[in-house]
């Protein structure tokens, strides 16, 4: 009988546990913010070049912005965007460092 009480009591154990792990999750899931910090962003129109919708992808979060009209989108996300200028105007840079140094070395 001794064996019967032991098993019980174990199952008990195991039962309460996976109650107190979900009171910590929720918990846990409270303490973290729901929403991200917005701010405000243009992104840029230009007629003729730049006139499709801007899509923007931050941690795996997608979103789409459209072009010349402010709207307020998540810090991530504009971080993303302002780096990818970044980059792409120092690739233009480089790109034009190069030119130059293949048209001087011709002469």
């Amino acid at each position: 009988m001794a064996d019967t009480t032991k098993n019980t009591q174990t199952t008990e154990n195991t039962t309460q546990a996976p109650d107190n792990a979900n009171e910590s999750a929720t918990a846990a899931t409270a303490a973290k913010p729901n929403k991200p910090e917005m701010v405000k962003f243009i992104a840029p129109y230009h007629p003729g070049a730049l006139e499709n919708d801007l899509h923007l992808m931050h941690n795996g979060k997608p979103i789409t912005v459209k072009r010349g009209e402010e709207v307020e989108i998540p810090r991530g996300h504009k971080k993303v965007y302002d780096r990818s200028q970044r980059l792409l105007k120092e690739a233009q840079e480089r790109a034009r460092k190069r030119q130059e140094q293949y048209k001087n070395a011709g002469k």
